[in-house]
């Protein structure tokens, strides 16, 4: 009996020695998983490019040829790029984060740290051309051109240089021909920006000399020529154009005062002009008393050109500059029956205080019209945005929920496009409303009950386009699931979504329609 009970023992004991035999899982295992990040295809899908990223901040660019099923990795990289033509792949390489790490745990300062290095990598010959130094870059896709920020330069080690590079002057900017190999720079440029077709870049420079000479510079890259739109000192930032380059928005601060606050102005240029003109300003009759243009958000043009959207804000108080550090107040007042809490506060102020509010402008009537405000203060403003309503939201009476809930409501109001007036559509829905293509419906998605919902903008009617079907079968959180997603709208007025595993076709005036048979198959 006692041999019984040692073999029974034995047998107990040794799975749990073979156990032991295995790896251990330890955070630095952890530190070790992938995730598949900013996956793209070329347009003519002959290439893929993906990155692997894990929790030690290594992120390796991997790029797939599809012909011959060969992949190129590229360690440290990101932010690939790939030209219309598939002639080129552009990518931001970085210095390995290690390197990075030791360096700052060795006080070095942020100046001296290593730059990022731009690749250009010629998808034909397989070579990589490596521009050092590198701030930022903007490809015109169909143009086959791109523009390369440096970062400042060393005015001890580059004679050329006549004032100091920065934020404030600017830093070099090179204008690469990728078809051509030809370059051409421009000095101290700002901040720059390109048309999304036909080839037209925006850009700032303070000046060539040592002294300041702002001009803001249209190039097209077809004519590689450069047309000045103001050529006047001033402070220009948010550079945004239209879809084809014909018309430039900007907004530019030219008093030169040190009380300059509320004066900015927004510059529009229209393809045939000669000089880009203010439009709006701080006489701008629409402005409410102590508000101001605000240069906190870019302008955006409507796709179909009729008009645009800018940003206005209320005149903040600016801290007395005249008092010493000790005699500030820093003062919190804590209510218990504020929205968020303190901590929340804490962290959104510098968000709260850069805060903006959509004001729009029709280019056929030249009337201004104001879409949000402080009470109601959310929209996402869509270029490709058609139809007589603008869709805002105000979750203020529900903020508290998405502390203990993990989630808060929105009360959802139409916004008329000539005359700004608005009237609430939708009270405390959990979704996120947004227009359909042609501005007929609102649509979204409800995770308390998992229907697909929809309301008529003209009649304010509501339909629920499908129940219980179209949600994420694999969520495993203490939460009701999101949707697994949809496609977008047809011409006929349908919403394409889907579940787990089929298509469905979904319509405010009818009942869903099941478009494949894919959870038949398991596929």
């Amino acid at each position: 009996m006692k041999n019984a009970y040692l073999l029974i023992l034995s047998i107990l004991i040794l799975p749990l020695s073979l156990l032991s035999q295995k790896k251990s899982m330890t955070p630095e295992v952890y530190e070790l998983w992938n995730r598949i990040t900013d996956k793209q295809i070329s347009d003519n899908g002959n290439w893929i490019t993906y990155r692997l990223t894990n929790e030690k901040d290594r992120s390796d660019l991997n790029v797939y040829d599809v012909t011959l099923e060969k992949t190129y990795t590229y360690p440290a990289s990101q932010k690939a790029t790939f030209t219309t033509s598939e002639s080129h792949l552009l990518f931001i390489k970085s210095a390995d984060p290690d390197t990075i790490k030791s360096m700052k745990r060795r006080k070095i300062k942020k100046k001296k740290l290593p730059k990022d290095t731009l690749c250009i990598m010629d998808l034909r010959s397989k070579e990589v051309i490596k521009v050092n130094n590198v701030q930022s870059y903007k490809l015109g896709k169909e143009s086959g051109v791109v523009a390369i920020k440096l970062a400042p330069g060393d005015m001890k080690l580059d004679s050329t240089l006549v004032k100091k590079e920065g934020k404030k002057n600017g830093t070099k900017l090179l204008i690469r021909n990728l078809k051509k190999g030809s370059s051409k720079a421009i000095g101290f440029v700002t901040d720059y920006n390109w048309s999304e077709k036909d080839g037209k870049m925006v850009l700032h420079t303070t000046g060539q000399d040592s002294t300041k000479a702002d001009k803001v510079l249209l190039y097209d890259a077809k004519s590689d020529k450069m047309l000045t739109l103001i050529d006047q000192i001033g402070e220009y930032k948010q550079m945004s154009l239209d879809k084809m380059g014909r018309r430039v928005a900007f907004i530019a601060n030219r008093d030169t005062s040190n009380a300059n606050r509320g004066k900015e102005e927004l510059f529009l240029w229209t393809e045939g002009e000669r000089r880009a003109k203010v439009i709006a300003g701080e006489n701008s009759n629409f402005l409410q008393e102590e508000w101001h243009i605000s240069s906190n958000r870019l302008p955006l043009f409507t796709e179909g050109g009729e008009g645009i959207y800018f940003g206005v804000a209320p005149l903040r108080t600016q801290p007395d500059s005249t008092l010493l550090d000790e005699e500030k107040v820093d003062l919190q007042i804590w209510n218990y029956k504020d929205g968020k809490i303190q901590t929340r506060q804490d962290v959104d102020l510098k968000n709260t205080e850069k805060e903006t509010y959509v004001m729009t402008y029709d280019f056929k009537s030249k009337k201004f019209v104001q879409v949000t405000d402080e009470e109601n203060k959310e929209m996402r403003p869509n270029a490709k945005q058609k139809g007589n309503y603008h869709l805002t939201s105000d979750r203020r009476a529900y903020e508290k929920y998405a502390t203990w809930k993990g989630h808060d409501y929105r009360d959802v109001y139409k916004v008329n496009a000539k005359t700004g007036q608005k009237s609430k559509i939708l009270t405390r829905i959990e979704g996120t409303p947004r227009l359909s293509p042609d501005g007929s419906y609102a649509y979204w998605y409800e995770r308390a009950d998992t229907t697909w919902n929809a309301i008529n903008m003209q009649t304010d009617k509501h339909s629920i386009m499908s129940k219980g079907r179209l949600f994420d079968e694999l969520n495993d959180r203490p939460m009701h699931p999101s949707s697994s997603g949809h496609i977008g709208w047809t011409n006929k007025k349908e919403l394409i979504a889907y579940d787990h595993y089929d298509l469905w076709k979904l319509s405010p005036q009818g009942q869903p329609q099941k478009l494949t048979d894919g959870r038949k198959s398991n596929v």
